[in-house]
């Protein structure tokens, strides 16, 4: 038997998908875009024996992925009751040995920004003079630095002069923007995610970069619901709804003049949260598209 169920889902709407699903607990999802999958394979041509075949199907829009324990099927009952008429759901099954041995063939070292080099835990890698390694463990279906959203995440914390501030990391994954943080030279790190799995692996990936409760704690919450404290900068890579909200309520979260970076927007919803950060009082210093994807870099006005 299976050790997950793999649920993808065809949608023209991946953001609002991604709301729906998020509403209902699941916050942990992969978003297959067609055209960047397109561009992949394209350039990738070595790696194509690693791609997943039902991906590669063709759909009218782009497709949304979720992994489900083989214990939990009623989850992908409760997954339907959310699509609408027009999203179709496919399953699949992988065993987690099978994930972890193609991942291990596909996961690499990359570089990102000037100084960062993020490596599977599994890989040995020498640091070059001023590079900060991370070290990750992905689990299923978290992020490894590769994403486009990703990238300009990292990117924006290595531009604000992160070091010896606080960082808030909402929605943190498998942990890489808080990890990213703390190696360059953050002083405190709190991550939080709605999926205990998440949590999980994020602590999981902390031990394993050195870090204690001290300079990294994790919780399980939605957004920054059960958080009081205020920090230096916060972060969001996750999908353009959830980032609307937040705006309104992360200013409680920052000191006077703190920075917030968000990510996980697709372009036709930018319009709508660069609205939202402007209403709620942020200047946005920055802002950068790749692909099909945008962030924001603002600053906090009192």
């Amino acid at each position: 038997m299976s050790d997950w169920i793999i649920v993808n889902i065809d949608t023209d709407d991946t953001d609002m998908l991604c709301n729906r699903l998020s509403m209902i607990g699941i916050d942990a999802v992969e978003i297959v875009d067609r055209k960047n999958l397109d561009e992949f394979l394209t350039e990738q041509r070595e790696r194509w024996d690693f791609v997943d075949e039902d991906v590669y199907k063709k759909t009218d829009g782009s497709r949304v992925r979720v992994y489900v324990p083989d214990s939990k099927t009623e989850t992908v009952e409760l997954i339907k009751t959310v699509l609408n008429p027009n999203e179709k759901i496919t399953l699949g099954s992988v065993k987690s040995e099978d994930w972890e041995n193609a991942q291990r063939k596909y996961f690499k070292s990359i570089k990102i920004g000037k100084s960062i080099v993020i490596k599977p835990e599994w890989e040995e890698y020498t640091a070059k003079t001023g590079e900060a390694v991370v070290a990750v463990d992905p689990g299923v279906a978290f992020g490894t630095g590769e994403h486009e959203t990703t990238r300009m995440c990292i990117e924006a914390l290595e531009n604000c002069e992160i070091a010896g501030k606080t960082v808030l990391d909402v929605g943190c994954g498998s942990g890489i923007l808080s990890l990213c943080a703390l190696a360059l030279g953050a002083k405190y790190v709190r991550a939080v995610d709605a999926d205990p799995l998440a949590v999980k692996i994020t602590r999981s990936n902390g031990v394993l970069n050195g870090y204690n409760e001290d300079k990294l704690k994790v919780t399980e919450g939605d957004l920054t619901d059960d958080i009081t404290k205020k920090f230096d900068v916060a972060a969001a890579n996750i999908i353009a709804d959830a980032i609307v909200k937040l705006a309104k309520i992360i200013k409680q979260n920052l000191n006077s003049g703190g920075i917030f970076i968000c990510g996980g927007i697709i372009r036709e919803k930018a319009d709508g949260v660069r609205a939202a950060l402007m209403e709620n009082g942020f200047i946005i210093t920055d802002e950068k598209v790749d692909g099909e994807w945008v962030s924001f870099s603002c600053r906090e006005v009192s």
